[in-house]
């Protein structure tokens, strides 16, 4: 048997993101969950665009994925910490989060694999799911 809570989802992490590390980095990101109702709402006006292209035959899934990249900059990917690129003198530099930069980032085909796994994160329903700990401590 188990809890209804045990399997119940955080809307408020759904919406606000929950941290997550890159894999092999100490890349950190804040990733909110696909569905949430900011997503639904854009990523819909964007998949129209997609299905009429689909009909045509036009599309790949690719150009799909590069369609629905700023529904993703918006409203799925929501914040980074540790993110730096090589400076001109070859040192370090630290790359603040904005929206236009994660769109940047998305739709560039070098880091494919940075945008497969937000998705990825985005539409894993554990991650999302009720906190029974701090649930245990608001209750005592």
């Amino acid at each position: 048997m188990a809890l209804l809570k045990v399997i119940a989802t955080d809307l408020q992490k759904e919406e606000r993101g929950v941290w997550t590390t890159y894999p092999g980095t100490d890349l950190e990101l804040l990733v909110a969950r696909i569905g949430n109702p900011q997503w639904e709402s854009m990523s819909r006006k964007l998949l129209r665009q997609v299905r009429k292209e689909r009909r045509k035959g036009e599309l790949s899934e690719r150009e799909a994925k590069q369609l629905l990249a700023p529904a993703v900059a918006r409203c799925i990917l929501l914040d980074w910490k540790n993110l730096e690129d090589e400076g001109p003198d070859g040192n370090p530099v630290p790359i603040p989060y904005s929206e236009a930069k994660a769109l940047e980032l998305l739709r560039d085909p070098r880091f494919k694999d940075l945008y497969e796994f937000v998705f990825s994160f985005a539409n894993d329903g554990q991650a999302y799911t009720v906190d029974l700990e701090d649930d245990s401590k608001g209750n005592s």
